[in-house]
């Protein structure tokens, strides 16, 4: 189920979602290259085309191929992507993830493999006492802090997002919001339900709202990872307007 209201317990939530004999219509999956005078950030790397060989998720993953079916061409990995817009792995400065399931950063393997001698230095965000809108904490990625990583767990424990202090195509001032998983759309972030398999619903509703009262507070492109729309939205500088 793409999403579910926050009230009941996580096993029951996750039940419905197992029972469920409907798909959800196509979701896409996002990625995120942003220009920075620093360097290049990646925000997420995608699925990678490998997800439908025989045995790429181990047997403890069961409910992935139950739950999931990616369509996935090899032309879709992230080396492909990135090659199309003229970019290396070794031309990035640094790849960030909202989290570590599959669709969210199984294309890491792939930029590794594409460039064997980058230097990879793992690290686990440690927020400092640096508030920007709502949100008591962050975490900037750049030394001019227009880059800032924000806590935006229930989706998982330690799931982040990404506010962009940058400028759209026409080179007017924007302020974006990656959200990664932390709503799927912007149908649901109005409606406050969180997605339909998470660890804490009530975290992750925390997290939407918060979301939201940044969008009150501040003039928002939003971008979810999974929202068909989030082209269009990019493209055209939507600013969202919470209901």
């Amino acid at each position: 189920m793409r999403s579910q209201p926050a009230s009941g317990y996580p096993i029951i939530r996750r039940l419905r979602s197992v029972c469920d004999r409907q798909w959800t219509h196509p979701l896409p999956v996002g990625v995120f290259l942003i220009r920075h005078p620093e360097g290049l950030f990646l925000f997420d790397t995608g699925q990678s085309p490998c997800c439908n060989d025989a045995g790429y998720f181990p047997r403890a993953a069961l409910f992935n191929k139950m739950l999931s079916n990616f369509t996935i061409e090899p032309s879709d990995g992230i080396v492909q992507l990135l090659s199309r817009q003229g970019v290396k792995p070794t031309d990035l400065k640094a790849v960030i993830l909202s989290h570590l399931h599959n669709d969210h950063a199984g294309g890491l393997e792939d930029l590794v493999a594409a460039a064997p001698d980058l230097p990879v230095y793992p690290k686990i965000i440690d927020y400092e006492d640096r508030p920007v809108g709502p949100w008591k904490k962050s975490y900037p990625l750049t030394s001019d802090g227009k880059i800032v990583a924000v806590d935006t767990s229930g989706h998982v424990a330690g799931h982040l997002a990404h506010l962009v202090f940058g400028e759209s195509g026409t080179g007017v001032a924007t302020t974006y919001i990656l959200p990664g998983d932390a709503t799927y759309g912007i149908d649901v972030l109005d409606k406050e339900e969180p997605d339909g398999i998470n660890d804490d619903p009530v975290r992750a509703l925390q997290s939407l709202r918060l979301i939201k009262e940044f969008a009150r507070q501040t003039d928002v492109v939003v971008l979810p990872s999974h929202d068909t729309d989030t082209p269009r939205f990019l493209a055209k500088g939507v600013v969202y307007r919470p209901k």
